[in-house]
């Protein structure tokens, strides 16, 4: 069974997801929606294919911390967990079938352990923290869940997809994506964008930057967006991520212009 993991602060963001998921998921799913009091409804969370719990957010822990706790509800026979917001748009039909697909045969032609899936989205974006891959929306099996963790709350709101899927690669693990796009972001995504903060950067850094001493101290320079399908070194330019990307030679082949993201020069 998949068991998604949904936290939310916004009431008609959320009930927008949960109709999307609702009109999309085919398999059984368990839902856990991780929110204020306030926004609890009286429904039961059962319709269709799509039954789950509610569950009282204490006080405001951010995404990563709300994951960190909501991840706590789901049931022992999960097989697989995977995280969602609610500034997103499921495109396809079955897409959590397809999903879980495309998981179990990567993760056997990799013969990879833990292994990472994150969705694709529609403009082909992907994600990278020091040249390693992050999935924004991770799916995992319980079991590697349960071994090596979910999001850590010492993060409140960036930073917990990066750790976790640098955790993932620091184990011998691997992170990719889908192979065909399953989601878009939607127009509220404006409105939910998180600021970096600073006691996030320092808690990250205190805990990665010794792994990657070459690399200046700013680690949101290389928390790196970048279009797949027009990266040439991607391997088959679908899910295949090297350990290490120069950003800027990057980031000028996907048509970036901003200087911002080249002035630090050749990167390991």
């Amino acid at each position: 069974m998949l068991t998604i993991v949904l936290p939310s602060i916004h009431p008609h963001s959320l009930q927008r997801m949960l109709q999307n998921l609702s009109d999309t998921i085919e398999g059984h799913s368990y839902l856990v929606v991780f929110t204020p009091e306030h926004m609890v409804l009286d429904s039961s969370l059962e319709e269709g294919d799509l039954s789950g719990t509610w569950v009282i957010e204490n006080g405001r822990l951010g995404s990563s911390g709300a994951q960190a706790e909501a991840v706590r509800y789901i049931p022992e026979d999960t097989e697989f967990v995977m995280a969602l917001s609610d500034d997103i748009i499921m495109t396809e039909k079955g897409w959590d079938e397809i999903i879980i697909e495309n998981f179990i045969r990567r993760e056997a032609e990799t013969k990879s352990s833990p292994f990472c899936l994150g969705p694709r989205m529609s403009w082909g974006g992907v994600n990278a923290m020091y040249g390693r891959a992050y999935a924004t929306l991770p799916l995992m099996r319980k079991r590697d869940v349960d071994r090596y963790g979910w999001y850590d709350p010492i993060f409140y709101s960036r930073y917990g997809d990066n750790d976790l899927g640098l955790r993932i690669w620091s184990v011998g693990g691997r992170v990719e994506w889908t192979e065909k796009p399953l989601i878009d972001v939607h127009a509220d995504n404006a409105r939910n964008g998180m600021a970096i903060r600073e006691d996030d950067r320092y808690k990250f850094l205190q805990r990665w930057q010794s792994r990657f001493p070459d690399w200046p101290h700013d680690p949101s320079r290389y928390d790196c967006g970048i279009d797949m399908e027009k990266i040439g070194f991607f391997e088959g330019n679908t899910t295949n991520m090297p350990n290490y990307i120069q950003y800027h030679t990057a980031r000028k082949k996907a048509g970036h212009t901003n200087p911002w993201y080249f002035n630090e020069g050749v990167i390991p």
